[in-house]
């Protein structure tokens, strides 16, 4: 990973561009990047599709969406993580490589406009099983993973295996009547 610096900065949108480059936004349609505004400030939940369940995510972003300006502004650090965040496992980070490590991980970023530190929500949900050899189609030699499941269920098991902000998944629409989502 090749990054301008080591840290987190104060500025956002270099914050922001920054995660957006590393992990894909535009190029794998499993990247979630939300943009919101908490206490009137601009802020971002970055996370990968999959890894975490829609309703986790709003819970967390209703929550931040209560906090006050002058709440934050007492100490933005300890009010996000001891009443903005809904969750047990939250931490503060500021290296840049260790939030990459933790969003492909299945956790959720949260980076805020004028903070050197991005907030790491563990609201993990790995899928439920691992890619197996299918049945049918016995191999002697190479891998012997299977995906039956929805696209996002198998992107999320090959996510949870390879933890590489290199890996880009695109989704294609193939055949003329069936119209199947493929992710390449």
């Amino acid at each position: 990973m090749t990054k301008p610096h080591l840290y987190l900065s104060r500025d956002y949108d270099d914050n922001l561009d920054l995660f957006k480059q590393e992990l894909g936004e535009g190029e794998s349609f499993d990247v979630i990047v939300r943009e919101i505004e908490v206490a009137e400030r601009r802020a971002a939940l970055i996370c990968f599709d999959g890894l975490i369940k829609d309703d986790m995510l709003t819970e967390i972003m209703e929550t931040l969406f209560m906090l006050t300006k002058k709440q934050v502004d007492r100490g933005l650090n300890k009010q996000i993580i001891r009443s903005g965040i809904p969750y047990i496992e939250v931490s503060s980070e500021t290296k840049i490589d260790e939030l990459l490590y933790a969003v492909l991980s299945g956790s959720i970023l949260l980076i805020i406009d004028g903070c050197k530190e991005g907030f790491v929500i563990d609201a993990r949900t790995y899928p439920a099983r691992g890619p197996e050899e299918p049945e049918i189609e016995r191999v002697v030699r190479g891998s012997r993973d299977g995906f039956t499941e929805t696209i996002v269920f198998n992107t999320a098991l090959i996510r949870r295996r390879i933890r590489d902000p290199k890996l880009r998944i695109e989704l294609l629409r193939v055949g003329k009547r069936s119209k199947a989502d493929v992710g390449v």
